[in-house]
């Protein structure tokens, strides 16, 4: 089934005044909100006075709007060219890359809308770069997210209110997901939770459009692995598909649609079948909480090398605290929170 009017109305408002072949000039690096002057984040822009430059600031009303919150937490670079329009809305890009993550260039009007692309491959997370993409609340939030890897998303793709929100993430069973692109996931909670928790899947190309379309594909199945292309396409298609969880999906396992192909490309790895471990970096991230007035601490290394009801234990103290276990430490804290 091809994607609807409204739908292709949607993809082309995505990518409206947006060149995808047209490679950024003009990169802002962004390191805890602040403009570096490469992608090492080695060395902090500065004014004449002194004073470090924010990445709004070195946006210039380009990229990095709508909130003085916007491109804060994080560790990636952003597209300043003119009118790029790139993280743009509340907590738009807070958080990308940081905690030892990995994400490429955000570009062509993409983490557009309130917490937009928030936390996007942070923890130990890979995600590729993000072209006209991720439009709409929460669209890709936390896509990637502990340690989890997706390709790059582009064209279009990731558009509406929860789109694409945490595709390949989560803790100790992180997901695997390759390239999102040609206006795939398109519509609220279209691909919400692919490939999370363990999953693996290969690309989704042209699919995936419509209300909670391809929502939990590929959910907890490191064994799924296919490749979505030009399928699934309207309200509510594909959901659950390859959902590997008697509690996310206790009904029967439907099948994809005979036009998705067949098995995943090799370039994308199969996730793993049993718990790992916090990649090194998340490992050093510290967390902290309060108990009988005293300060309790440690990293998450130390977090993870505990007996599991001391861990269980641990990740519950102050969950909604921002330097709390759960939030600093959910690869070794989600797979007890689920």
């Amino acid at each position: 089934m091809s994607p609807s009017a409204g739908a292709l109305a949607i993809i082309m408002l995505a990518t409206a005044g947006v060149s995808q072949a047209t490679a950024c000039t003009t990169p802002v690096y962004c390191l805890d909100g602040k403009a570096h002057t490469d992608d090492s984040y080695g060395t902090v822009k500065r004014t004449s006075s002194r004073a470090r430059i924010t990445c709004i600031a070195e946006c210039d009303g380009n990229c990095c709007t709508g909130a003085d919150n916007v491109c804060d937490g994080g560790r990636f670079a952003v597209c300043a060219d003119e009118d790029d329009g790139s993280c743009d809305g509340y907590a738009a890009c807070y958080g990308v890359g940081g905690y030892g993550g990995e994400v490429g260039l955000i570009s062509g009007g993409s983490c557009v809308d309130n917490n937009a692309c928030d936390s996007v491959g942070a923890y130990g997370g890979a995600v590729g770069d993000i072209s006209g993409s991720c439009v709409g609340t929460s669209a890709c939030y936390n896509a990637g997210y502990g340690g989890g890897e997706v390709g790059s998303i582009s064209g279009g793709s990731c558009v509406g209110e929860s789109a694409c929100l945490g595709v390949g993430s989560s803790g100790f069973s992180s997901g695997t997901i390759g390239s999102i692109s040609g206006g795939s996931c398109v519509g609220n909670n279209a691909c919400d939770s692919v490939g999370r928790h363990g999953g693996a899947v290969g690309d989704i190309s042209g699919s995936c459009v419509g209300y909670k379309a391809c929502d939990y594909v590929g959910y907890k199945n490191s064994q799924f692995g296919l490749s979505l292309d030009s399928c699934c396409n309207g309200k509510n298609e594909c959901i659950k598909v390859g959902c590997n969880s008697t509690d996310a999906c206790p009904s029967a396992d439907p099948s994809l649609p005979t036009s998705c192909s067949g098995p995943s490309p090799t370039a994308v790895p199969t996730a793993p079948t049993t718990p790992g471990k916090c990649k090194k970096k998340a490992s050093e991230v510290e967390y902290k909480y309060w108990k009988g007035g005293e300060k309790n601490r440690g990293t998450c290394g130390s977090l993870e090398k505990k007996k599991e009801k001391k861990r269980k234990n641990i990740c519950k103290k102050k969950k909604k605290k921002k330097n709390s276990p759960l939030k600093k430490c959910p690869c070794v804290c989600n797979p007890f929170l689920e």
